[in-house]
């Protein structure tokens, strides 16, 4: 959820890789597989970087734009610190993750399907020059246990992402191609139609 503060999200992201971590340590050390984001990398001390590596540091925690980011960098850290200490860890940072490339099946519920819900209910898109890294789902479950039984994946971080992102004109056009007659306008109007859509 990308709404709730970290507060909420912390028992559950920060709070539950600790457990898993603490429970891989216990009689028989036990490889972990977390699944990170790449919004670890939030901070505006990434901005400007044309290429974030798989084996960045992480060391700026400073504006994070949600609580989600925010806990998952903190897990994220914590099996870091595992990793350090011989537990055997892979980490995996996914990018949006988007429905099956092949059937469509797709979660409506995540911030994908609601703005493109949002702008087919307003019949408007924001006018932005940005790009939009869909993943789908069966590309990212897939490559997630291809590595999982490399066994050279261990200790590495690996960031599961669109090679090709797409603009939001373009997705815009595919959704006009689809006979939704959504029309692109500036961010302020866009964002004002959305608080009121009588406007």
């Amino acid at each position: 959820n990308l709404v709730y503060p970290y507060a909420l999200l912390r028992a559950v992201n920060v709070l539950g890789t600790q457990e898993v971590l603490r429970l891989a340590s216990q009689v028989k050390v036990t490889p972990v597989h977390y699944i990170s984001t790449l919004d670890v990398f939030q901070s505006p001390s990434y901005f400007g970087k044309q290429v974030i590596r798989e084996d960045e540091d992480l060391a700026h925690s400073d504006g994070f734009f949600n609580g989600y980011a925010q806990s998952k960098w903190v897990a994220e850290k914590l099996v870091m610190a595992a990793r350090d200490r011989g537990i055997p860890v892979c980490i995996y940072r996914p990018g949006m993750i988007t429905g099956h490339s092949q059937t469509g099946v797709s979660q409506t519920n995540d911030l994908m399907c609601r703005l493109i819900k949002g702008m087919v209910q307003l019949n408007a898109a924001p006018l932005l020059e940005r790009k939009i890294n869909m993943t789908p789902v069966d590309y990212v479950s897939k490559a997630i246990v291809h590595l999982s039984k490399q066994p050279e994946s261990i200790g590495k971080a690996f960031h599961l992402l669109n090679p090709h992102p797409l603009h939001l004109s373009q997705l815009v056009n595919v959704m006009h191609i689809l006979g939704y007659p959504i029309q692109q306008i500036p961010y302020e109007m866009w964002q004002s139609k959305l608080l009121d859509p009588e406007l």
